[in-house]
């Protein structure tokens, strides 16, 4: 498949190719453009499956009557001269010969009219996509249209592709008859939009079923308690509740010595309680760059690294990590780096705490995009509402991948001293 990163910009208008890529309609651009902002693992699967699709061409291409498949002159040609090509030995000239030779067979796929004999190849093969062989039955609706979308996203890609390859649109030359959106719609028109005869609208409308389908359906229950409430089972594999219980327990206090001994350089384990009731209100609407709940203790910069300092200067560590010159004191690389290391350590432990304990467990992006203070792009989660230290979460997947503005906010809600005491009492 190809990559269409470069149509990001701007430039020329290219952007506009990207709304009219997205829409399903014939002559009307998309509201939203079209959107491949996907990790590089999840491109790579979208690769695979249709990677399946022409395999399974070569497969069957030999026995249309005991696989069932029907295959148009054209298709078995260029299915012919693909496999002459994969015996041939490797070299460059060889590889572009099959990378266009693939690119040919894929629109002749993408390319196949509803009104024509031979059934369509590409429907046949979603219906295949649609069993699971391990279970022995038909996937439910909510683990097909998955597969459905990834068909639909590589049908695109490779349909503009067909009409502006990459490597001509750097020297594109705009003419009033040829112009960019009007080369793709021409192709678009007939084999990319719903309710013409093409398999790219049999596949649009069953995922549009499938996600109504899907919508309202009840997942599988994953989780079992055993009848003595000792054991807790997920899947084949299970769990002590007490023995998770303690591991809870391990963590926090393992997190509060690294504070006290490793951070803040005292010589006990426990760190002594904060009343959270002893803030004064937490202004939530403030956005300043560096804002935090803190602000409202005087100096509380000053004191802090003050206080730092002086418990350094009680410990054996004082001589390890600073050497005092005439000019003022200088830090050793190695012990700050260490430092660094106990803090990240120290934050980790943290984060799990929180994510056991603080009521609905987040996903990891939401998770790990907690910040404690206010940045340049993004307010901060820790907050303080009535004595309760607040991590208030959002995220939206479908936000993150279309950049459609979604409502989503979950809210955990924790004390600090009474959950860690009431663990520690068991």
């Amino acid at each position: 498949m190809t990559d269409v990163g470069m149509l990001d910009c701007d430039r020329r208008g290219w952007n506009m190719i990207r709304f009219w890529l997205n829409s399903v309609e014939k002559g009307i651009p998309d509201t939203k453009p079209f959107r491949d902002h996907f990790q590089d693992d999840t491109r790579v699967q979208y690769a695979k499956l249709w990677l399946r699709l022409i395999l399974f061409c070569l497969r069957t291409v030999d026995d249309e009557q005991q696989f069932g498949v029907q295959f148009t002159n054209e298709l078995k040609e260029c299915l012919q001269r693909l496999r002459g090509l994969l015996y041939i030995h490797d070299d460059m000239d060889n590889t572009q010969a099959i990378r266009r030779k693939v690119s040919e067979l894929s629109c002749l796929l993408i390319m196949h009219s509803d009104y024509d004999k031979k059934f369509s190849v590409l429907k046949y093969f979603s219906g295949i996509l649609g069993y699971d062989v391990k279970c022995g039955r038909w996937k439910k609706p909510s683990k097909y249209t998955p597969t459905i979308a990834r068909l639909l996203f590589s049908i695109k890609v490779i349909g503009l592709e067909y009409c502006l390859p990459q490597d001509e649109r750097d020297n594109f030359r705009v003419t009033l008859d040829d112009n960019p959106h009007i080369r793709l719609n021409k192709f678009r028109d007939q084999w990319l939009i719903e309710n013409e005869p093409s398999p790219f609208n049999y596949l649009h409308k069953l995922l549009n079923y499938g996600m109504y389908a899907a919508k309202d359906a009840t997942g599988a229950d994953k989780i079992r308690i055993s009848p003595d409430k000792r054991l807790l089972h997920y899947g084949t594999q299970q769990l002590d509740i007490q023995a998770w219980k303690g591991f809870q327990k391990d963590i926090l206090r393992r997190a509060e010595s690294i504070l006290s001994r490793q951070l803040m350089f005292r010589g006990s384990d426990i760190v002594e309680a904060i009343n959270p009731y002893s803030f004064d209100r937490d202004d939530q609407d403030i956005s300043d760059v560096d804002h935090y709940f803190a602000e409202k203790i005087p100096n509380f910069r000053m004191n802090g690294r003050t206080m730092i300092i002086n418990n350094l200067r009680l410990t054996r560590k004082w001589g390890d990590m600073i050497t005092v010159n005439p000019d003022g004191i200088e830090w050793n690389k190695r012990s700050v780096e260490q430092y660094h290391r106990d803090r990240e350590l120290f934050l980790e432990l943290i984060l799990l705490s929180m994510n056991f304990t603080c009521g609905e467990t987040g996903r990891g992006q939401e998770i790990l995009s907690i910040q404690y203070k206010n940045s340049m792009d993004k307010d901060r989660n820790v907050l303080i509402d009535d004595g309760q230290i607040q991590i208030a979460t959002e995220y939206h997947k479908s936000q993150a991948i279309m950049d459609d503005l979604k409502v989503s906010l979950s809210r955990f809600q924790l004390n600090c001293r009474a959950s860690h005491d009431s663990l520690i009492s068991g």
